[in-house]
C-alpha cells in the first residue's frame, strides 16, 4: 500500500488550501456531496432500470424456481448476484427471440 502523506486543513497556512470535496484520490468513484447531482444520478439510474426491465420476456416456471433456490439457498450467490443473473438471462431471451422472429421475416409488437 502506498504511503499518502497527512493532508493539511483547509486554509491553515495555505493562501491556495483545496476544500475537502477536492481531497479524494484521483479517480475516485466517491459520489459528490451536493445533494441535487445525487438526486439526478439516482433519477438517471432508475430510468435505465425501467428501460432495462421493459426488454425483458416474462419469468418461466423454472426461472422462478431457480430464484427461489438462489434466495433461499445463500450459501453460494448472493441474492444481488442471482437477480442479476435473472435479469441477464430474461434479456438474453428476448434478444434471442427478437432475432428468431426477424430473421423469419416476422415482426414483434
Amino acid at each position: 500500500m502506498a504511503h499518502v502523506p497527512a493532508q493539511r486543513a483547509p486554509g491553515a497556512g495555505e493562501p491556495d488550501a483545496l476544500p475537502p470535496t477536492a481531497a479524494r484520490p484521483a479517480g475516485s468513484l466517491a459520489p459528490p456531496r451536493d445533494p441535487a447531482a445525487r438526486a439526478a444520478r439516482a433519477a438517471r439510474a432508475a430510468r435505465a432500470a425501467h428501460r432495462a426491465v421493459a426488454e425483458l420476456i416474462p419469468l418461466t416456471v423454472p426461472e422462478v424456481r431457480r430464484l427461489l433456490w438462489g434466495v433461499v439457498w445463500r450459501a453460494f450467490p448472493s441474492v444481488e448476484q442471482v437477480l442479476a443473473w435473472s435479469a441477464w438471462r430474461r434479456h438474453h431471451q428476448a434478444v434471442a427471440k427478437r432475432c428468431h422472429y426477424r430473421r423469419r421475416g416476422i415482426t414483434l409488437h
